[in-house]
């Protein structure tokens, strides 16, 4: 079990974090479900600037819990190392070829939030399809029980490429790729599609791998 202490709090303040890209997650396709907790928003925080988005390999941002506050997933600067022996270490990670999630969310109010839910739980544990954007299946908190990220035809939506977050792939996405070409940029902004804080082939190649897709 991962020690909470106040370096934790520290961490997860809207202060002292890099600078956070609007969100990629769709704006018809944003809620989780808590049975314990009702509906969480991985979109809206902050106006969009804060909500969570999603790299081919973490996740960084806020998710916002109408009954519980803030759930800090990762600052950013992923993949996350997760150490337990230091608990200011945590984020979502993804892995790209399963696309199952691991590593800790952190929630001022309710504590951890573990994503690594598919060796306890197989297929219904916590999954990124990138190809698709669709993030679904379930996560566990330690104090607030299972959270649903979408099941069947319910899921939440998210491209990795869609840099202006509205939910589909298109020349405006191209665009700011290109007007910040070769340079570095807070991670996840400006066209950097895979988190690494400069634009460059690999965002290109991400992008044009996911041409015309849109969250549905």
């Amino acid at each position: 079990m991962r020690t909470t202490v106040l370096s934790v709090l520290a961490a997860a303040a809207l202060t002292g974090l890099p600078a956070l890209a609007d969100s990629n997650v769709s704006d018809s396709r944003k809620f989780a479900w808590g049975e314990n907790v009702g509906h969480m928003n991985l979109r809206d925080a902050g106006d969009g600037a804060l909500g969570v988005r999603i790299f081919p390999d973490h996740m960084s941002g806020w998710i916002w819990g109408e009954n519980i506050g803030w759930i800090n997933v990762g600052n950013g600067l992923g993949p996350y190392t997760n150490d337990p022996g230091d608990s200011a270490t945590f984020g979502v990670n993804i892995d790209p070829v399963s696309g199952n999630l691991s590593g800790y969310a952190w929630a001022e109010n309710v504590g951890w939030v573990n994503f690594d839910t598919a060796p306890v739980i197989g297929t219904d544990g916590a999954n990124y399809d990138e190809e698709s954007g669709h993030l679904t299946g379930f996560a566990w908190g330690e104090n607030i029980g299972w959270i649903n990220l979408g099941t069947g035809a319910s899921y939440i939506c998210a491209l990795v490429a869609d840099v202006d977050g509205n939910s589909s792939v298109d020349f405006a996405d191209l665009n700011e790729l290109l007007d910040h070409w070769a340079l570095q940029v807070g991670p996840g902004s400006s066209g950097d599609v895979n988190g690494d804080a400069v634009v460059n082939f690999m965002d290109l190649e991400i992008l044009l791998d996911s041409w015309a897709s849109t969250c549905s």
